[in-house]
């Protein structure tokens, strides 16, 4: 399975939005508190992600009505 990092020749496994290592982890109660290596919480999505940090999750579209 390619994790699909956002920048291996300079060092930077972030993963890619798609990246099948996203929200694939395995959860442990402890995590809920825990942060990844960027300083970021560790659940962020549906399941914690596979690797050293925590992906991003979708936003989505936001609409500013006037």
């Amino acid at each position: 399975m390619n994790p699909q990092f956002a920048n291996l020749v300079n060092n930077d496994y972030t993963l890619t939005k798609g990246s099948p290592c996203i929200d694939s982890g395995l959860d442990d109660a402890w995590m809920m508190s825990a942060l990844d290596l960027g300083g970021n919480r560790r659940h962020r999505g549906v399941a914690v992600d596979m690797g050293a940090y925590e992906a991003n999750p979708a936003i989505g579209t936001i609409f500013k009505i006037r």
